[in-house]
């Protein structure tokens, strides 16, 4: 059993392993993150975009939950958007696996976003938006993009950007925004492009999910 949560105790947190329970701790609309502990892409992407891991949580990877075991994913390995059971996730003492609740989300808007990752499937992952991202974690290039508030980075995604295709965190981002009654679905760091960010980002993000403010963490996941 490999899924976490995050607890809080007086003005500290703490991450612990517990059973997943859907309808309690995850849900269809949920936005599920992932480490795999042994995986050298994994880590390379976790390296990568260490500049943005302000929790002390590492994850590398983003999904969808659909129901009850279910996610949509964009899949680097697939080479396209696809329907996985969690249980891969779940049942893999490799993997690291956490779900985050969007803030004030109906079951109504639930829905859209789940089945708007659903209408995804078999999609082509888009390998160039990696080049973006590679590209942007560079520290000079770093340094030019906080100057700059995002600007260039963001336009040049937008210049490399498939609208059929996608990376992990830009069909989980797409699906959220694609709920327009949701009052968070253009908040945050869903004003940006869905293309430009990657899974720390959108795992940070203090707007849209709850429970991200993590000012310490006892027992921080490795």
């Amino acid at each position: 059993m490999t899924m976490i949560q995050i607890i809080k105790e007086d003005k500290y947190y703490r991450t612990i392993g517990v059973d997943p329970r859907y309808g309690e701790n995850y849900y269809k609309g949920w936005i599920g993150f992932t480490f795999d502990k042994t995986s050298k892409v994994s880590k390379a992407i976790a390296f990568t975009t260490n500049y943005k891991n302000k929790t002390g949580i590492k994850v590398s990877h983003a999904l969808v939950v659909v129901g009850d075991g279910k996610c949509v994913e964009a899949s680097a390995n697939a080479k396209k958007v696809v329907e996985t059971n969690l249980s891969k996730y779940f049942d893999d003492p490799n993997q690291i696996i956490l779900f985050l609740k969007p803030k004030n989300l109906t079951d109504e808007n639930a829905e859209i976003i789940s089945q708007t990752a659903i209408s995804c499937i078999n999609m082509p992952y888009e390998h160039k938006q990696l080049l973006s991202h590679g590209v942007c974690s560079i520290p000079v290039v770093r340094r030019i993009n906080e100057g700059t508030l995002n600007i260039i980075p963001d336009l040049f995604a937008i210049l490399l950007d498939n609208k059929n295709a996608f990376i992990c965190s830009e069909l989980a981002a797409y699906s959220l925004k694609s709920a327009k009654d949701w009052e968070y679905h253009n908040k945050g760091i869903l004003h940006r492009p869905t293309c430009r960010f990657n899974p720390q980002e959108l795992f940070e993000d203090k707007v849209i999910f709850e429970d991200l403010t993590i000012t310490n963490i006892t027992e921080p996941v490795k």
